[in-house]
């Protein structure tokens, strides 16, 4: 799945969010957020933050 892909480089890497939506096969942008906080109830930029290690 798409999201999982994105929720791994979310966590592990700082690559910015629009690399990870383009990394993970989304094409928009957009799509790429409303599907995101669709499945996770949280925007990427949010996932990341309560992901980070440490």
């Amino acid at each position: 799945m798409r999201t999982e892909t994105a929720c791994r480089l979310l966590a592990t890497t700082e690559l910015p969010v629009t690399e990870v939506a383009a990394r993970s096969g989304y094409q928009n942008l957009s799509n790429f957020n409303r599907r995101f906080l669709e499945l996770h109830h949280m925007r990427p930029s949010e996932y990341r933050a309560a992901h980070l290690p440490g």
